[in-house]
């Protein structure tokens, strides 16, 4: 059974009101034809994310339109490379295991993550400890699976082409 505009509209609602990522962020909602429309202001670039995370989920939801902004108190004033080190700080100290294995660009405040990682966890959990920094509006990860490349190396080296 199709769900309706409105009943997916009622669950994405219900289901921002849930979830504590939120934080009780001020979010309105419109649907059309299945597509989710989030709009508002939200603390920051994760609660962002986390919304569109949310109406995502939402059973009928075919897509979603993220026209969520988030002000930029906590990381004004910071430029690039003041981001690109507090992200490498970030890493050694929440991931040190990770943190020589990930490198970053960061260009007007967005990060891009290039490494390779063992699993797709470890790529989640870099990407979640950089997006929650002050001065980062978003983060392009770009981690590949060091799996990946062991396999692309193997095939290289003996003249299989990848």
């Amino acid at each position: 059974m199709k769900r309706t505009d409105g009943q997916i509209r009622a669950d994405v609602i219900q289901a921002l009101r849930d979830d504590p990522r939120v934080g009780g962020a001020e979010l309105g909602v419109h649907v059309s034809g299945g597509v989710v429309t989030l709009a508002g202001t939200a603390g920051s670039w994760a609660v962002k994310m986390a919304a569109q995370d949310i109406a995502r989920r939402v059973p009928g939801s075919t897509g979603v339109r993220n026209w969520i902004v988030f002000p930029m108190a906590d990381g004004a004033g910071l430029g690039d490379a003041d981001v690109a080190r507090a992200v490498r700080q970030a890493l050694e100290r929440d991931l040190p295991a990770l943190g020589s294995r990930v490198s970053c660009t960061v260009s007007a405040g967005w990060v891009t993550l290039e490494g390779a990682v063992d699993h797709w966890k470890q790529r989640g959990a870099v990407e979640q400890v950089v997006r929650e920094l002050p001065g980062v509006l978003g983060v392009a990860n770009q981690l590949e699976f060091r799996t990946n490349l062991s396999r692309q190396d193997d095939l290289r080296h003996s003249g299989t082409p990848a």
